[in-house]
């Protein structure tokens, strides 16, 4: 009876390796599997985004009833489908981290295993400006990265990236419906700044009316 467990030293070297094999290729293409489908939902998002936020512009400039409660529509229905698209990209998400759970595992028990070295790893701050950091890394890998940076205050363990789709992908989906909601209110925002002036009250109105039909009466 076989009492090979997939675990190294364990059983058939060659077994084994098989096993490591078939591991990650399965996690890999998992992996790749989301992150694509991810990033393509992404991009159908922006063009959708795009053609919703194209036609409220036209309605806008038609400046009549009829397009101002196309515009609200349209709003709603841009802020709904944003909703809808952020539930899939987070279940997306959820899916490439199970994925990338197990390629960190392999990565540190089998591919890089006692991988270690010393290396300059660049990298630009959020203004784009080039920085260099001496790192001292105790397993590198493409997902595994266990480091720390020297520096004059000593060492301190840091992360990987600064930048990650888990980060930015919401905060464009944020703003996205944050311009529905703001196309949205157009229509009011009409009635109470208009374009030939500051909005007036309804008793300045009344005042005014009242005057030029004094004025009329007296020629």
């Amino acid at each position: 009876m076989s009492t090979d467990t997939g675990q190294p030293g364990s059983g058939n070297g060659s077994s084994d390796e098989q096993i490591q094999k078939l591991r990650f290729d399965y996690a890999w293409k998992f992996f790749e599997f989301h992150a694509k489908q991810r990033t393509t939902m992404y991009n159908f998002f922006l063009v959708f985004s795009a053609i919703i936020i194209t036609a409220q512009m036209k309605l806008i400039s038609m400046d009549d009833s009829a397009s101002m409660v196309f515009l609200v529509a349209l709003s709603i229905l841009g802020i709904l489908m944003t909703v809808f698209f952020i539930f899939l990209d987070r279940r997306n998400e959820e899916l490439v981290r199970c994925a990338e759970m197990v390629l960190k595992i392999l990565e540190k028990e089998y591919i890089f295993k006692g991988y270690k070295f010393d290396h300059v790893f660049k990298y630009r701050n959020i203004l784009g400006w080039p920085k260099i950091d001496d790192r001292l890394c105790e397993q590198l890998g493409i997902l595994t990265d266990d480091c720390i940076q020297l520096n004059k205050n000593g060492v301190k363990p840091v992360g990987r990236f600064n930048y990650s789709h888990g980060r930015w992908l919401p905060i464009t989906q944020v703003l996205i419906i944050l311009a529905f909601a703001f196309l949205a209110s157009t229509p009011w925002t009409k009635q109470i700044f208009p374009e030939d002036g500051a909005a007036m009250s309804p008793s300045k109105l009344d005042s005014n009316s009242a005057s030029e039909t004094i004025s009329q009466e007296i020629k």
